[in-house]
C-alpha cells in the first residue's frame, strides 16, 4: 500500500523538522518546501494527497499560492489544510474564497492533533 503523500510548505526550518519528523513517524511520505514559489511548483509536479501550507512567507505567501493552484486543472480541487499562527477569524474570507478543507493555529493544536485532523480529513 503506498503511503499518504503530503506536502508541508512553511518557510521555518523548525517547523519543517518538527512536523516532518513527527508525520514520517506516523507513517506518511512528507515532501518540503521552504516557500510559496517551490511549494507551488513542487504540489503542481508532484500532485500531493495533502499540502499542509503556512500563509505567511516571504515571497509568495500561502494566499497568493492558493490563488495560483485555484487556477490550475489539477490544483483546484487540491487539499489544502491550512496549518499558521494567524487567527482564522481574520482569515475566513480569504481561506473561503479558496476552498481551504481545514486551518489549524499552530499554537493552539498539538502536533497529536494535527495528526489526528490529517488522518480524518484524508478519509473524507
Amino acid at each position: 500500500m503506498n503511503k499518504i503523500r503530503l506536502l508541508l510548505i512553511d518557510d521555518d526550518p523548525n517547523v519543517q523538522h518538527i512536523y516532518g519528523a513527527f508525520l514520517r513517524k506516523n507513517d506518511f511520505e512528507v515532501l518540503e518546501a521552504l516557500n510559496g514559489t517551490d511549494g507551488l511548483a513542487m504540489t503542481l509536479r508532484e500532485h500531493p494527497d495533502l499540502i499542509l501550507l503556512d500563509l505567511l512567507m516571504p515571497g509568495m505567501t500561502g494566499f497568493q499560492l492558493l490563488e495560483k493552484l485555484r487556477k490550475d486543472s489539477w490544483g483546484k480541487n487540491a487539499k489544502v489544510m491550512v496549518i499558521s499562527n494567524l487567527k482564522k477569524e481574520y482569515n475566513d474570507l480569504a481561506v473561503a474564497e479558496h476552498f481551504v478543507f481545514d486551518y489549524l493555529n499552530k499554537s493552539d493544536h498539538t502536533l497529536e492533533e494535527v495528526c489526528a485532523r490529517i488522518k480524518l480529513l484524508l478519509k473524507t
